[in-house]
């Protein structure tokens, strides 16, 4: 059985391997229940609810993100039907969805955005501020409140304050935790660069500014601007001045799984 550790970084690594969020999805529904009005888990046949809920929701969650990130996103789209989501199909249960539980009023999901009920399994485990007890003591769940709140901005008509402040706010708190700073240094680096680029999309360039600073010093990295004389393309008779981008490693470090 893996430590706490080990297990949320194999999480956070498991956008870089064969993650079968299909497969966990349906051997979830053994214990999940999953409905316009909420989750539930399912008692066990001794009494009381079934599994570790810390460890299974979450990664419950992350195999909503990861199907939904293929579905309308990165492609290509599956075709296989998710028993475990059978009761949030049909017009009467996305449209409550689209209308009410994803939206802020006339901010709504795209009409074309596909399998809304996967968005819908994530923020009921990693954005409900009620629920946040349950994962609560997995320190990397902020990381993955954070890519719910950019995922679900992504797919929303315009740009919701409700969803910035949820950001910040974990961001913030992921980055004070202990989790965080045992991470390594590309780890580091790379939350740091989602958060940059989530405040961005809100037009907070001061505070992407900074993430984005402190993500080159934990890639342990120095970027200067200068330049050269040079032909770009093979078109060109004569030399022209260019613009060089000088990176310079402090480091090396190697890349964690």
């Amino acid at each position: 059985m893996p430590s706490s550790a080990d297990f949320e970084a194999n999480l956070l690594a498991s956008f870089e391997k064969d993650f079968d969020s299909s497969a966990i999805l349906e051997k979830s529904s053994s214990s999940i229940v999953i409905s316009v009005d909420g989750l539930s888990r399912k008692e066990s046949l001794e009494g009381g609810e079934s599994g570790s809920s810390e460890n299974e929701e979450l990664v419950f969650a992350v195999a909503c993100l990861h199907r939904f990130l293929r579905q309308n996103f990165t492609g290509p789209p599956d075709t296989n039907v998710l028993t475990c989501f059978a009761s949030l199909r049909g017009e009467e249960a996305e449209g409550k969805l689209r209308e009410e539980g994803l939206a802020f009023g006339l901010n709504r999901p795209f009409v074309k955005c596909r399998e809304v009920e996967l968005l819908w399994g994530a923020k009921l485990v990693l954005l409900e501020e009620e629920r946040g007890e349950v994962v609560g003591g997995v320190e990397s769940a902020d990381w993955w409140g954070v890519r719910t709140a950019l995922l679900w901005q992504r797919v929303l008509d315009e740009p919701s304050i409700a969803l910035k402040t949820s950001l910040e706010r974990r961001a913030e708190r992921f980055l004070q935790s202990a989790f965080f700073n045992s991470l390594p240094s590309d780890r580091q680096a790379q939350f740091l660069l989602e958060y940059a680029y989530g405040v961005l999309f809100y037009y907070e360039f001061d505070k992407a500014e900074e993430m984005m600073q402190k993500a080159i010093k934990a890639a342990g990295i120095e970027v200067e601007f200068g330049g050269a004389l040079g032909k770009r393309t093979r078109f060109q008779q004569r030399d022209i001045a260019q613009l060089v981008l000088k990176v310079i490693y402090f480091y090396s470090f190697i890349l964690h799984p």
